[in-house]
Formats: structure tokens, C-alpha cells, sequence
């Protein structure tokens, strides 16, 4: 027997992560068939978009305070936004900039104990 697209979406929140799930499982239990369908999906695309673990936080967070819902989920990710790994501080130099540095130090010093 084939399960229902509900029950098919409330499975793949599942195994993205127990709060997910948890979460996902009470929309369900809230809301009219077609929007907790339409409510999971946007879970599941949130999820896709800025990562697993991310969202899986802000469904506990939700969990927590008690507002398992979407729109709970979506506001604790608009206001904490993950940060970028690839951002790189215009401050830091390249390796190859110290190590040219260490050189001419190095020659300057040589250079300067061998003339006495």
C-alpha cells in the first residue's frame, strides 16, 4: 500500500533530523491537510537552502518556545543568518607575503653579522 504524500514528506523531514521531524509532525497535527503539506515542503526547501544543521537548530529553538511553526522557523533564520566561510579579511595577507619578509629579515641579519 502507498503512503500519502503527507506521509511521504513527514518522512523525509524525519530523516533530515529529529526536530525537523518533530516539528514538521506538528504542523501536521495543527494545521488543514493541504497548508501542513505546503508547510513541510517549505521546511524541507528551507532545509536545502541554508543547510541542515542550521534549520535543525531553529526547529529546536521553535520546538522550545513553544511555536512549532513555519513561520517561527523562518524569523530565528532571518535573524541569525549562518556565517560565510569564504569570507576573508582584506587584513590578512598571503603566506607567500610573510615568508618574503622573513627572507629579507633573515638576509639583512646575515648580511650585517658578517661585515664587523
Amino acid at each position: 500500500m502507498r503512503s500519502s504524500p503527507l506521509e511521504e514528506l513527514l518522512k523525509r523531514a524525519r530523516q533530515l533530523g529529529p526536530h525537523i521531524g518533530a516539528l514538521c509532525t506538528a504542523i501536521v497535527a495543527a494545521d488543514i491537510e493541504e497548508f501542513a503539506a505546503r508547510r513541510v515542503r517549505a521546511i524541507l526547501k528551507t532545509a536545502q537552502d541554508d543547510g541542515v544543521d542550521h534549520v535543525e537548530v531553529a526547529c529546536t529553538v521553535a520546538i522550545a518556545a513553544g511555536a512549532p511553526t513555519y513561520r517561527c522557523v523562518r524569523a530565528w533564520l532571518d535573524h541569525h543568518k549562518p556565517v560565510a566561510l569564504s569570507q576573508v579579511d582584506p587584513l590578512i595577507r598571503q603566506l607567500t607575503a610573510y615568508r618574503d619578509v622573513v627572507a629579507r629579515h633573515s638576509s639583512s641579519t646575515t648580511t650585517t653579522q658578517e661585515t664587523p
